[in-house]
């Protein structure tokens, strides 16, 4: 009986061995046409038909299936084994050989983790047509998002009658790190409800990341659809700063390299991995055992990092001249929204957006590091060529914007204050209280304008807007 059923084994066995090898090679074979794998053949495609080759071998061996099963599992148990003590060792070597440097390999993992990460979420969300990207509701947005991308405005009425006001600006107007009620456009519904009974529809057309450009583009293709504000804001500046601090031009989109190489198919593939340990070697070893190798490779380089900065500067572009003609763009794409306005009559105001580089702001002890990148070489905070560009680029628009009419400059609308608005890393996003800040400025420009004097009724009264807002 033992034997009959060791003989049935052995055929059961032998059978889901022979069926299991063909799967896999015909699997490895053509991973193209099933869209598994990319073109061309590659390393984990020639692994699975070398272990469908085993198995097929193994399928036909007969009385030996037993033997060659039990050598083949005492193999791969002794190299489990020989990993696991090589892991352990490497560990022990790591704590007492060069631990710092270990910590810098952290770093630069870390660092292009997190640059992959932001390319990612700037760039991949919702790709729109000449626009480039818009956020993905689907993705990893958590606010309140509809579902063509905009951020919503809690109490905003879309009706015929109602009184329409778009906004248009970076991650600032987006209103990243405030809740949905807490966006300069919610705090903006809020203030003009307070002056009127009227059904008012506040619009939210922030995007993080977006320039002028995109902005007066979104603006275009509204009214080309047929949806004409009776009032466009814009809230920009610094996404133009930063997108001519990362490619050198003025005028370009945020991550403008990247995108260009990616789609002239430039990218420096080769490049990048010339001299890395091999993909397939660094997921066969353990962490420690990787790191070890790592450590090897790097024993004569230095124990400090800091992260390779490609910028204007690097690219041995002049400073002042980028500056000016990033101001000058902003102000010609203000006058284009302009011409739009007249063309469609409807009103519109720019303003520049304040910054924790521009103004004369007290910094709090939670401001200041976030002035600085916080002492970390990767964030734009720390590098010089980034302080000048933003200081020098709000400096040509603060002296160029006098010859425009309803562009105003609100970089040192936080001047007098001594608490903290500035949130984080960016120097742009701000607290519910920063936003509503922002947003009362706006209202008296846009009243100074006479833009909401029609919207104005009996039951409204000349209140300190600020005050009666809780936060």
């Amino acid at each position: 009986m033992h034997n009959s059923l060791s003989k049935a084994t052995s055929r059961m066995l032998r059978r889901f061995s022979l069926i299991a090898g063909f799967v896999l090679a015909v699997f490895a074979l053509f991973a193209d046409l099933f869209g598994i794998s990319g073109s061309g053949f590659s390393t984990g495609q020639v692994l699975i038909l070398f272990t469908s080759a085993l198995l097929i071998a193994a399928g036909f061996l007969g009385k030996s299936f037993f033997k060659y099963y039990k050598n083949t599992a005492t193999l791969l148990l002794n190299i489990f084994i020989v990993m696991i003590v090589v892991e352990l060792s490497a560990l022990v070597v790591i704590r007492i050989w060069q631990h710092d440097q270990i910590a810098v390999n952290i770093r630069k993992n870390e660092a292009e983790l997190l640059e992959e990460s932001e390319f990612g979420r700037m760039t991949f969300g919702r790709y729109i047509p000449f626009l480039v990207w818009r956020a993905d509701p689907d993705g990893y947005i958590t606010e309140l998002v509809d579902a063509n991308g905009y951020r919503l405005t809690p109490g905003s009425e879309e009706s015929a009658d109602s009184y329409k006001v778009f906004v248009f600006g970076g991650s600032t107007v987006w209103g990243s790190c405030v809740s949905d009620s807490c966006t300069i456009p919610s705090y903006l519904l809020q203030m003009i409800n307070m002056r009127t009974s009227l059904p008012v529809e506040v619009r939210n057309y922030g995007q993080l990341g977006y320039v002028t450009t995109q902005d007066v583009l979104e603006l275009m293709f509204q009214i080309r659809d047929g949806n004409i504000p009776d009032l466009a804001i814009f809230i920009d500046g610094m996404n133009d700063v930063s997108s001519g601090y990362q490619s050198g031009i003025a005028g370009t989109h945020q991550n403008y390299s990247r995108i260009r190489d990616r789609i002239e198919q430039r990218g420096n593939t080769e490049e990048a991995v010339q001299g890395e340990i091999d993909p397939f070697l660094s997921h066969l070893l353990w962490k420690n055992t990787f790191n070890l190798i790592s450590l090897l490779k790097e024993q004569n380089g230095s124990s400090e990092w800091s992260p390779e900065i490609i910028n204007y500067a690097s690219m041995g572009v002049d400073t002042v001249q980028l500056a000016s003609e990033i101001s000058e763009i902003c102000l010609k794409n203000y006058t284009l929204a302009a011409g739009l306005a007249d063309q469609w009559d409807f009103h519109v105001v720019f303003f520049w957006q304040p910054s924790i580089w521009t103004g004369n702001k007290i910094l709090t002890e939670q401001e200041l590091p976030l002035q600085t990148g916080g002492g970390d070489p990767a964030l734009i905070g720390s590098d010089p060529a980034w302080v000048r560009l933003a200081i020098l680029s709000h400096g040509f628009f603060e002296s160029e914007s006098a010859n425009f009419d309803n562009v105003y400059d609100l970089s040192g609308i936080f001047d007098s204050l001594e608490e903290t608005v500035y949130v984080d890393l960016t120097g742009v996003h701000l607290t519910p209280r920063g936003n509503w800040i922002i947003a009362t400025e706006v209202i008296s420009r846009v009243c100074d304008l006479g833009a909401l004097d029609h919207l104005q009724n009996d039951t409204f009264s000349e209140t300190d807007d600020e005050s009666s807002q809780e936060f």
